[in-house]
């Protein structure tokens, strides 16, 4: 075990505590680099989320897009404080900036798909939540609590489906109104 894996487990010891200022202070010890285990700064930043610290979860997430650009995941928490910080408009350039890097990324569209409800654009945000369900199914339940998204739920979660999708091996497409653009997801998939 790593000495960023020691300090994480610790920092969750303080947490248990109810020591929160402990934890942050344990957890802003562990240094932030390409080697820095991705379970500790995940960790970090829910709790940063959960507290609201967003001004240190916005630093932290710009240190990490620019070390580690290839992880969704930074591209996303970035975007959430932003959000708060900067709000709509910032947050959904970054995310915007993110898909281009990452076409396929289920949990990125559920993120635009919140964005786009929540700036009253339902059209898109029911075309980016299918587009995430399709590319992970596990994301419908987590869609169905999504408060961002509750001005589409009637519309998307009691649309009728049909295979398509522009797949050859098939897919799905909403066969009202809401119809997801055509996109190839096979080669990139795979």
């Amino acid at each position: 075990m790593g000495s960023s894996d020691v300090q994480m487990e610790v920092a969750r010891g303080y947490l248990s505590l109810g020591l929160t200022s402990m934890t942050f202070q344990t957890l802003e010890e562990i240094p932030v680099n390409g080697k820095t285990p991705p379970e500790c700064l995940l960790f970090r930043l829910e709790l940063y989320q959960d507290c609201s610290r967003w001004e240190a979860m916005q630093e932290l997430t710009e240190r990490l897009v620019r070390i580690q650009p290839q992880e969704p995941q930074w591209w996303i928490y970035r975007a959430r404080a932003e959000r708060t910080l900067d709000g709509m408009e910032r947050a959904g350039e970054i995310l915007k900036e993110a898909e281009t890097l990452f076409p396929l990324h289920g949990r990125l569209q559920l993120e635009l798909a919140c964005l786009a409800s929540s700036m009253g654009r339902l059209d898109e945000a029911c075309q980016r939540l299918a587009r995430a369900v399709l590319l992970d199914p596990g994301l419908g339940d987590e869609a169905k609590e999504e408060p961002d998204l509750e001005p589409v739920w009637e519309q998307f979660f009691f649309a009728e489906f049909e295979p398509g999708w522009g797949r050859p091996e098939g897919g799905y497409r909403l066969s009202r109104k809401h119809e997801v653009e055509t996109t190839d997801c096979t080669d990139e998939q795979g």
